[in-house]
Order: structure tokens, then sequence, then C-alpha cells
């Protein structure tokens, strides 16, 4: 699978799985600065409009695990932080995340 069909799969999914409040999906990082290299994760940054529920964060986990590959496999490691749209809009900092996913994370999701 290429970067652009994880990438499309990734896309499906936030929709089918968000919604409404889904607001915006970034793709940002070496994907884009022109320093993609064979071990580098594909950074994405998704901004939704609504506090995630419980089950839409083990949905989502349960989705990442199934798509995001570990580093080294053939398929790209995916590094995912879902935040607030209002969190960016007031200017907080730090901003706290609605759910952060990583490969680093796999072992422990996997435990649930």
């Amino acid at each position: 699978m290429s970067e652009t069909l994880q990438l499309e799969q990734l896309t499906e999914s936030l929709q089918q799985l968000l919604g409404e409040s889904l607001f915006a999906i970034y793709l940002y990082g070496s994907a884009v600065d022109g320093g993609l290299g064979p071990e580098s994760d594909l950074d994405v940054l998704v901004v939704v409009n609504q506090a995630l529920t419980l089950h839409q964060r083990q949905q989502l986990a349960e989705t990442l695990l199934k798509i995001s590959y570990p580093i080294g496999a053939a398929q790209r490691a995916l590094e995912v932080t879902i935040v607030l749209k209002e969190q960016i809009l007031s200017g907080s900092y730090p901003l706290s995340y609605e759910l952060q996913f990583g490969e680093w994370l796999r072992e422990e999701l996997n435990q649930g």
C-alpha cells in the first residue's frame, strides 16, 4: 500500500468515525517538507469541533492499529494527533489532545 492509499484509508476512517465533528486533517512533517526517509512516519493533525466520546476513542484506536504499521515495515507508521478547534482558536498552550496515536503506543493499546 502506498502512502497515498494509506492516507486515503485514514481520511475515510476519520470521516466515518467523526462525522460532522471532523473539521480538518493536516499532513505535516517530513512527508511534506521533502525529508521523508525509509523509516519516517506520517504525521497527521486532526482538528475536531467536539470532544471525542469514549466510544469514538476506542474505535479510533482500533482503526489506527490496523492502518498504521511498525517502523521499518513495508508500510508507514502513523502519528495522529487529534485536537479541539476551540483550543486552537483560543490560543491555549499547551494544547491538550483528544487523542494521540503513535507506534510507541501499539503495545499498550493492544493490551486494552
